[in-house]
């Protein structure tokens, strides 16, 4: 663990290397900055909910999937045609040298044609449809949709 002091910002830096669960290092900094008065805090609701419902009922009861049996684990190799190592495969995957491995494995997926960019149908996929109006649509002006004509997605001007 490093801290360090510019003026008023302290940048603390933690560096975890653990062989055994880490591929390699795992580096992590938080930046803080120095306020004259502390008690100046958002006021919010800070009340504790139960996001697990099932704990309540069974308190020894820990979440998890057994390795392979997540049922969303191929949900980026399905949809992008991806190789499962190349998803899972480690800080290897994340340098271009990679391509060279996945050159007899990788095949690129049809362009899009119909329907390129709409949500799954209702009960399909993440989300089982959630966002969508009576015609199966997301609402305009929603999450994904073009800019505002003209503007061209800037800010509206100040006044």
């Amino acid at each position: 663990m490093r801290l360090n002091r510019h003026g008023d910002l302290l940048t603390a830096t933690g560096i975890l290397e653990d062989p055994v669960y880490l591929a390699e290092p795992y580096v992590l900094t938080e930046v803080y900055r120095l306020t004259t008065n502390p008690n100046n805090f958002p006021l919010t609701a800070c009340e504790p909910i139960e996001e697990l419902p099932s704990l309540h009922e069974d308190p020894t009861l820990v979440p998890h999937y057994l390795p392979g049996k997540h049922p969303a684990m191929n949900e980026v190799t399905e949809h992008y045609n991806i190789p499962l190592e190349a998803v899972v495969g480690g800080p290897e995957t994340m340098y271009p040298e990679y391509r060279k491995k996945l050159k007899d494995k990788y095949v690129m997926p049809p362009p899009c044609k119909d329907g390129c960019g709409r949500p799954p149908a209702p009960g399909q996929g993440r989300g089982q449809g959630q966002g969508l109006n009576q015609q199966g649509e997301p609402p305009a002006g929603g999450r994904g949709a073009a800019p505002p004509a003209g503007r061209g997605g800037a800010a509206p001007p100040p006044q």
